[in-house]
């Protein structure tokens, strides 16, 4: 990695260590929602997003799910080494019926503990809205303790809504 690169993988780290120092949060408190976003792609995000995931999940119990919002077509899945049945897409199609369960259905988990929620392979066809992520993250931080996103370089919709529930943005 660059120096700036390697620095920046250091302080999250130290981040993600501070987090799990952290007592778990009371029943019905929302996860923390970490926020990762660069000024243009190749620049790192989703390797420092899934190593912060991966931290989480290794040095604690409590649950961190990754969602990869790097639309058109991200890469957590590929930076794990792991096969989604499922994407985000999948997820925003069924916003209707999106809860708890049927998001679970949708993950994959890698084996250092985290789960993944992945980007499509493909450019999505679905609309992204606020609503839509509104209730998808919503329901993650019910369910998860640490939710990290990977919003690639691309500032649109989703990562708006984002910035604006993030307890952390990188």
């Amino acid at each position: 990695l660059p120096l700036e690169q390697g620095a920046a993988a250091e302080a999250l780290v130290r981040t993600a260590n501070t987090l799990h120092e952290k007592a778990l949060p009371p029943e019905g408190t929302p996860g923390k929602l970490l926020v990762f976003t660069g000024s243009k792609g190749g620049s790192g995000v989703t390797t420092v997003a899934c190593n912060v995931a991966i931290a989480l999940a290794q040095r604690s119990d409590q649950r961190t799910l990754l969602i990869d919002f790097a639309l058109p077509i991200g890469d957590a899945a590929l930076c794990l080494g792991i096969a989604a049945g499922y994407s985000t897409e999948d997820a925003l199609r069924n916003i209707e019926r999106l809860d708890a369960t049927f998001l679970q259905s949708l993950l994959v988990q890698h084996r250092s503990g985290v789960f993944v929620l992945a980007a499509p392979t493909n450019v999505p066809e679905v609309e992204v809205s606020k609503d839509s992520i509104d209730k998808l993250i919503a329901i993650a931080r019910r369910e998860f303790d640490h939710v990290i996103v990977d919003v690639g370089s691309r500032i649109d919709v989703a990562a708006k809504v984002l910035f604006e529930h993030a307890s952390t943005n990188y």
